[in-house]
């Protein structure tokens, strides 16, 4: 008997409100866009480009690697797919070239502008360039994924950590920390649902939370202080 592999031994869909999420590849029917598809021989070298620069990012050390030029050879041959620009813009940020994340993030939201990655890209860029207002404009007053996509039903889970923690960093930068706090809630309930607990900007998220408090605990403490 053909032993399972762990991408099947866990649970892979959980549905939470409208929409059903997913660790499994989207199909086109399920994205509901009008990307160009790569071959499928083209999507195991993006994953693999991909899992390359998370397991062995010692190994890129400049443009001039092959990672590099194999994503750019399939940004020319997939000019109307936008996940190639979105792959793009970690390897820039793992060489510390934020000029060029942003570059990245810019020209994909100007190609793609309803692709999600753009959205939350260009959205989190204004947080950082501390023009929070920007932000709700940038999601057209939306505030859920089945808001801004009514005719979608599943979504990645990658879809649903970057829009929830787009959010957060949105929410903790207007200093609404209750709705930061809502946003970790969501995010740990399906990643708990679909085995996903350990996941990273999950953690990054709980971390900047609760040093929150920590220091909100603390100007407090010191308030009762002064006042007597």
């Amino acid at each position: 008997m053909k032993k399972k592999s762990d991408e099947e031994n866990f649970s892979s869909r959980y549905r939470t409100e409208s929409i059903t999420v997913t660790t499994e590849r989207l199909t086109q029917d399920q994205l509901k866009d009008d990307r160009e598809e790569m071959s499928s021989e083209d999507n195991v070298l993006l994953t693999e480009l991909f899992i390359q620069l998370n397991m062995r990012p010692h190994e890129i050390k400049s443009e001039n690697d092959s990672y590099f030029a194999q994503l750019n050879a399939l940004r020319r041959k997939y000019p109307k797919n936008p996940s190639i620009l979105n792959h793009l813009g970690p390897y820039y940020a793992h060489l510390g070239n934020d000029e060029k994340v942003e570059q990245i993030i810019i020209e994909t939201y100007e190609k793609f502008p309803n692709y999600l990655f753009a959205l939350t890209g260009i959205a989190n860029l204004h947080v950082k360039n501390k023009k929070p207002e920007k932000f709700l404009e940038t999601y057209g007053g939306k505030y859920t994924l089945k808001q801004l996509y009514p005719e979608r039903e599943v979504f990645h889970l990658d879809e649903v950590r970057g829009f929830h923690h787009s959010f957060f960093q949105y929410y903790c930068a207007v200093g609404n920390m209750e709705k930061a706090k809502s946003q970790i809630d969501i995010l740990t309930n399906i990643t708990t649902q679909l085995d996903r607990e350990d996941d990273p900007i999950l953690h990054d998220m709980i971390l900047h939370y609760e040093k929150y408090e920590a220091f909100d605990k603390l100007r407090r403490s010191l308030k009762v202080i002064s006042a007597h």
